[in-house]
């Protein structure tokens, strides 16, 4: 409503900064000086915001101007409060020269793209044209680098500085929804009933027999949710660990599981490998491109790469034996559905 106004906003979030605020308020909308700005030209492209902010004598007027690059004139015009008498001023912009031309340490692209996507966002809220504006915000958004309702920010390393062998930890973290997605269409609702969760079907919901398959998955799903901790496995001979194969390069391949136990340690030097069919072989384990031996603390997720010798597809699953800390480790990989 104030942009709408050409008026002003101010935020204040305790005693201080109201009593700052107030004063800024006051001073921003008291005294007029100029009101009914324009802003023309040759050397004017664009300008933000498209309706310039009067002028006050405790708040000036800010407009960030996109120029053309053979340059021209600018020509500021407005009507001086309570007089009929019109204000102008004007200047000349010279031509860009491409060889001398230095980068502002201002920000002054973001400055002038925030005001436009505010634009753009009044707009939109005025004329319910959301299409077509929409584009307009993502565009100016992308062109300026800047976060928007349509635009994000994706902080990109040219330097390596995580290890991808090195062991890490999987958290789930509570985040909000996208923009236009509702936790309803993504299945993130529990209903009373059980219909709507892990999206069972009305009949399943009230109590009629489930497929075996839909059983499965749920069954899946609940282990995943209310795994017990597991407190300790050293004293067990044998354990079975699920694990994924994330990649697969001729006879290497190379599979990502969670830690079980504090103390974990992965193998040196050979392991038993146990085909889809029954059959078994031997691989030996590349250390170079799995994460370091250990020990591991539990609920790390650690990488194992291993080259078998005799060369059999994976695709369908494998299991890798070897023994740690006397126990008998029974790795059972499947493919993962996307690979990384």
């Amino acid at each position: 409503m104030a942009g709408a106004g050409r008026g002003l906003e101010l935020c204040a979030s305790d005693d201080d900064a109201a009593g700052e605020a107030a004063r800024r308020l006051i001073g921003g909308t008291s005294r007029p000086l100029i009101t009914e700005l324009t802003l023309a030209g040759s050397a004017v492209r664009d300008h933000a915001p498209g309706r310039p902010r009067d002028v006050f004598a405790g708040q000036p007027a800010l407009l960030a101007v996109e120029l053309e690059a053979r340059g021209g004139s600018i020509e500021l015009g407005g009507q001086m409060a309570g007089t009929s008498a019109r204000w102008t001023w004007s200047t000349s912009v010279p031509a860009a020269d491409a060889g001398e031309r230095q980068p502002s340490p201002l920000p002054l692209g973001a400055l002038f793209g925030r005001e436009k996507i505010g634009d753009f966002e009044l707009r939109r809220a005025a004329r319910g044209d959301e299409n077509r504006l929409d584009a307009e915000i993502e565009a100016c958004g992308l062109r300026h680098r800047i976060v928007s309702r349509r635009t994000s920010l994706v902080a990109i390393s040219e330097d390596i500085t995580v290890d991808p062998n090195a062991p890490r930890r999987r958290e789930r973290l509570a985040v909000e929804v996208p923009d236009w997605v509702s936790a309803e269409g993504v299945g993130l609702t529990v209903a009373f009933d059980g219909r709507a969760l892990y999206g069972l079907p009305e009949a399943e919901a009230a109590g009629a027999p489930r497929s075996p398959k839909r059983s499965a998955s749920i069954g899946n799903l609940m282990k995943g949710l209310f795994r017990p901790q597991l407190e300790s496995l050293s004293s067990v001979p044998g354990v079975h660990i699920e694990a994924t194969i994330v990649r697969i390069e001729g006879r290497q391949v190379t599979v990502e599981f969670e830690v079980p136990f504090d103390g974990f340690e992965l193998p040196r030097g050979k392991v038993i490998v146990v085909a889809s069919d029954g059959s078994t072989s031997h691989a030996d384990v590349i250390r170079e491109r799995s994460s370091p031996t250990g020990p591991h603390a539990a609920g790390l997720r650690v990488k194992l790469t291993v080259r078998a010798r005799q060369a059999k597809s994976p695709e369908d699953g494998l299991e890798l034996q070897f023994g740690a800390d006397g126990n008998l480790i029974r790795l059972r990989a499947a493919a993962a559905r996307e690979a990384t």
